[in-house]
This record gives C-alpha cells, structure tokens and sequence, in this order.
C-alpha cells in the first residue's frame, strides 16, 4: 500500500498501525537477509510508536474523529507511515555510522530536523538504511557494510549512495525511506530498483543532523512508492530551520494536488525540455528505448516537446566535473582531521578521494563555485523556454555486483561510477528539483527510470509530470 493509502486506513479503522508495523518488521526479517539494506532495525522504538498512534487514534474518534474536538490532534499527513532513514541521518539513541567504521559505536544524542518533521506528522521509524561510505559513491558497496543487493536482482547492485533506502522501497518493504543526494544518491538507486526519487530545490529541506559530504552540493528527500507518496513527504520535510543556514522560508504546499492533477493524463499548456546530446551520448539501448518511449507518452499527454541542446546547456561532463571539485574540496575539509588521526578506518577508495580533496588549491575551489554560478545562471536561462526538462536517470541498466566498467557502442569503455553519476550530478550543482520516476522494465528485467527536472522551487511541475508519466506506464512487470 501506498502512504496515502496506509493513512486513509489508518484513519478509518480498516488497519491499526501497531498491526502493520509488526508486519513490516516481520518481512524485513525475512527479506532483509537477501537485501542487506538495513544496517539497524529500530524494532522496539517502532512498535512504542505504533502504540502510540494507535491510541492516539482512540482519543481523535472518541472526539468525533474531527480536527479540534476535543479528543486529540487528526491523524497528520504521515500518520502510522513505516519509514527508514539513510544512516547519515541522526535519529536519538541510535547509531550513525555513515557506512564507515570511523564512526563505529557512534550515538546520535538528538534527531534531525527532517526526523522530528516526521515524527511529527506521525511516521514510524522502523530502522537505518546501508549507505556507501560517507554517501561519497554511488553503489553502496562498502568493507564496512558490504554490498546492498537490487529487489530486482539479487546479482546487480542497488545504487548509490543511498543504495539501502532505494533497495527497501523497491522490494515493497516500505512505502518511503528518506536519503540525501550529493550527485544523484537519491536519484540513481530510485531508477536501479524501480522506486520513485524526489531531489528538493537546493535548501527546501533541512540537513541538520545529517552527516555532510558537501556543503554545497548536499540535499536531502524521500525514496517512495508513489509520486504521490513523494509529494506527500515532501511537504512534510520542507521548510525553514535557523539550524541549516542554507535552508529556505518557503514551505512547499499543493504538492500532492499537483501529483493528483498529472494522473490524470493531461499535460497541455505544459512545454518540456528535451536534453537531446545528453540523452544521445553513451546510452545503453534499453534507456534508449524506454527515454523514447516516454518521450512518445509526453507527447501523446498534450505536452510540447522541445529540444535542449549543448548549445543551451553545457555537456553534462562539465556540470559533472564542477560536482566532483566541489565534492572533493569540501568532503576533504570536513575529513582532514580525521583522516590525520584515523586515516586506516576509511576504506581505500574514499580515503583517497578525501585525501585528494586536501590537495585542490583554493583557486581550483573558487573556480568551482564560480563556475557554479554561472551554470545555474544558464540552467535558469533555459528553463524560461520550458516548465520541465527530461532525461534519462542513468545511461545504463543497475550494473552487476563488483562491476567496473561498461562499453557504449563505438566508444571506449567508461568506469561505471562515473557513468552513474553522469546525468544526475549536474541538477546539484544547478540546485534544480529533479524527480527520477520508473517508466519501463529492459529486456534485462531491470527498471528504467527518467529524470524529470524543473524550475527551481517549482517541485510542483515536476510532480505533475513524473505523476503522468507513472500513470501512463501503469504497474511495473515483476
């Protein structure tokens, strides 16, 4: 069931949240053994919980089941809603180890922001989610945790970084696990193991505690079932917080109604970005295939296609190189004196990026975040000739477990990292909302996702559109 489902159920008796909780918790037992999503299991935390909102239920409808009766607060837009939290993100009295044994018998001693939005809207934390070391790559496959595996296939990998919350979503265990997204770590395990992706505007969700890896670059949302579900936690996450200097006043609101009013089918009046020479270079022929048959769908809904070219916005390569810079420079401060102390406790391949992060000059930083700049500047630029853009999440299908590389036709072959990364990374750097929604299954039997991409602040659109294009694919073949 969806989280809008679960509420509405909650709410109306068919369902107690205690009942469903322990459900959760029984499947994750039996499920999570194949996965390896989870790196804790809040069992006994979820289950006070649940009572909780089970009796909180009892004192609403003794008060006429109405808003201000006298019998207790209404159910909130999460309430009795199972969600996990990737393990960069504190939750009190529970481990953070952020995928790393440098953080090992650590503590959290209060909640994150996004955390207690939650709670407060009723969610039930069932537990933490496995994370690629310090959220710095995009397999979760780490010597501290070990590789998470994909629902679809056990053989290829989740995604990553947040390649735990990705993997419980996508195997039906939950309906929402929240990560963070530094250069597509929401977005790349969302189209790995058919779930949707939600990557806010820059500053429309709080990151205080949570683990950084830049600054600059950082961001924080939910891995849902459903646009909707997306939709609904987001508007739940966002908002101001005087404890993230980065993060914005504005509340999101008629996200969910925006989400309703694409599943309809009916995009007229709405002009849509076509990144053609993104989507054209070293694609797989399965995304291939699945991006034109979205592209047809968009069509066919009323939307008016437009072609974006190099001209209009750089090659995805430079926007992806101006993400590394920063993403080393400021991982690497955050790191050093750590890694002074405690440089054996990293794995090999993010020590070496952190430490390779210490030795970029401060002229190389500032260039960055020049460059940075003007790239949201031109990204701005081009969104004034459309209200989304579309691409393909990712250039390939989930790659197998422990594999390095992969060959596009006539090119030379290219790391799998960084062709992960390669078309997600630049909307960090240009701050835009950016949703990744499933739209077909490969000859593989692995899901294909697209990314949708939008003004920034304007998450509404882009719910609007990935809502249409999860209803003119209907249900995925399993």
């Amino acid at each position: 069931m969806s989280a809008g489902e679960l509420v509405e159920a909650f709410r109306t008796g068919r369902l107690g949240v205690e009942e469903v909780t322990r459900y959760v918790l029984q499947q994750i037992e039996v499920l999570d053994p194949h996965l390896h999503a989870f790196v804790t299991v809040t069992a006994e935390q979820a289950l006070e919980a649940a009572r909780h909102r089970d009796a909180e239920l009892v004192r609403w409808r003794r008060g006429g089941g109405e808003a201000g009766g006298g019998g207790g607060e209404a159910p909130g837009p999460l309430f009795g809603v199972p969600v996990a939290l990737k393990d960069l993100i504190d939750l009190a009295g529970v481990p953070t180890t952020a995928g790393s044994r440098v953080r090992a018998g650590h503590v959290a001693q209060a909640s994150a922001t996004v955390v207690r939005r939650l709670e407060a809207a009723g969610a039930v934390i069932v537990g933490k989610t496995a994370t690629h070391e310090f959220a710095f790559g995009a397999t979760t496959d780490t010597p501290f945790h070990g590789p998470v595996h994909n629902p679809w296939n056990l053989e290829h990998s989740a995604g990553g970084s947040s390649g735990g919350s990705g993997a419980v979503v996508g195997a039906g265990l939950l309906p929402v696990a929240l990560g963070t997204d530094t250069g597509g770590s929401i977005r790349i395990p969302a189209a790995a193991c058919g779930t949707v992706g939600l990557k806010p505007t820059y500053g429309r969700v709080s990151r205080h505690g949570t683990v950084p890896l830049s600054w600059s670059l950082d961001h924080t949302g939910p891995l849902a079932a459903t646009v909707a579900d997306a939709a609904r936690v987001l508007e739940v996450l966002a908002g101001p917080d005087p404890l993230d200097p980065a993060a914005l006043g504005a509340p999101a609101r008629g996200l969910v109604q925006a989400a309703e009013a694409g599943a309809t089918g009916d995009l007229r009046g709405l002009r849509i970005g076509v990144l053609a020479d993104w989507a054209r270079d070293r694609i797989h022929p399965e995304v291939e295939q699945a991006f034109r048959g979205a592209l047809r769908q968009l069509g066919d809904m009323g939307a008016e296609l437009v072609e974006i070219g190099d001209a209009d916005l750089p090659p995805a390569g430079v926007l992806t190189l101006v993400n590394r810079l920063l993403a080393l420079a400021e991982g690497g401060a955050y790191h050093a004196a750590t890694l002074a102390r405690r440089a054996g406790d990293y794995s090999q391949e993010v020590r070496i990026r952190f430490e390779l992060g210490q030795f970029l000059l401060a002229r190389d930083y500032l260039l960055a975040q020049r460059l940075r700049t003007e790239l949201a500047r031109r990204a701005a630029a081009v969104m004034e000739r459309c209200h989304v853009l579309v691409v393909p999440t990712l250039p390939i299908p989930a790659p197998r477990l422990g594999q390095a590389t992969w060959t596009p036709a006539g090119a030379e072959p290219e790391p799998v990292p960084e062709a992960l990364i390669r078309l997600t990374a630049p909307f960090n750097v240009t701050g835009q909302p950016a949703l990744s929604v499933p739209v077909a299954v490969g000859a593989s039997g692995l899901p294909l996702g697209v990314q949708v991409v939008g003004r920034v602040l304007d998450e509404a659109t882009v719910l609007r559109v990935g809502a249409a294009l999860e209803q003119a694919r209907g249900p995925l073949p399993r």
